[in-house]
């Protein structure tokens, strides 16, 4: 998965895609903040001056953070195996399909060739 600028990528505590632009990341993080998953520590930079300081935040997940992240992984990880399951199930209703269609019409496809060849 690309992480660029502007992309999106999932949130490690509640799986939803959220865009990595701006101020869109920090707004997520403020709502698991409220809801006790992570806290928000600020650290302002004054060695520009104290009128060019720059303002940096920091988010900590807490004990209830970090198993809500487990199971953000656990479920991600769930249903990327749903998708390859489900892509193999496809694959083999394609495979009986062409197996059918060979032994309903494989006598006649056969004869239609030979008579390909033979006319050659």
């Amino acid at each position: 998965m690309s992480r660029s600028a502007y992309g999106k990528s999932p949130c490690y505590y509640c799986g939803r895609r959220i865009s990595n632009a701006g101020w869109a990341k920090v707004s997520h993080m403020r709502k698991h903040v409220r809801e006790g998953l992570v806290t928000e520590e600020q650290r302002i930079d004054y060695s520009q001056g104290t009128r060019n300081f720059r303002t940096y935040l920091r988010f900590s997940a807490t004990e209830e953070g970090k198993r809500a992240r487990r199971e953000s992984i656990k479920q991600r990880r769930l249903q990327q195996g749903q998708g390859l399951l489900e892509y193999a199930m496809l694959l083999i209703l394609v495979a009986l399909i062409v197996i059918v269609l060979l032994v309903i019409f494989g006598r006649g496809i056969g004869n239609m060739f030979s008579n390909i060849i033979s006319n050659i």
